[in-house]
């Protein structure tokens, strides 16, 4: 059996919505605002060069892991500039990330960023480190985006 981590969060970012998307559609951008990935190169151009079939791979470094793991990314899906959908991980786990990006009426926009991942049952009790962990990533991630696009 497994089980399934969702875990996802939200900021609002003072900029125009394609600028938003566009910025982290260019997943090369990932390590400039990610301290854990290193050494990101895009190896198969999708539509448009960064869109739908586009895909990475980068060295990621976990807190807590001595070693450093190859993982990956691919961009499954997009429409600009509402949605971008990824599979991501590594070769053992790997989960879908789904970016959404909604303009709101006082302008800003609403970027929020969902992710889920299946685990076997042996993880159970490591379920709500996984989320906290990778809510406060993407709290991190969001926060630098609007920093350099707020600038």
């Amino acid at each position: 059996m497994t089980i399934t981590a969702t875990y996802g969060e939200t900021i609002e970012i003072n900029a125009p919505i394609e600028a938003i998307y566009d910025y982290r559609l260019d997943f090369v951008k990932l390590a400039t605002y990610n301290s854990h990935v290193t050494n990101i190169a895009r190896t198969v151009d999708g539509e448009g060069g960064l869109g739908k079939g586009a895909e990475y791979v980068f060295d990621l470094a976990l807190p807590g892991w001595e070693a450093g793991m190859k993982a990956f990314l691919k961009v499954i899906d997009t429409d600009r500039p509402n949605t971008i959908v990824t599979d991501t991980g590594t070769d053992a786990l790997a989960g879908r990330e789904v970016n959404t990006f909604e303009q709101l009426p006082n302008g800003a926009v609403r970027f929020t960023i969902q992710f889920s991942i299946d685990l076997p049952d042996e993880a159970k009790d490591g379920v709500e480190f996984i989320e906290k962990s990778g809510r406060d990533e993407y709290k991190i991630e969001q926060a630098a985006i609007k920093k350099a696009l707020e600038a």
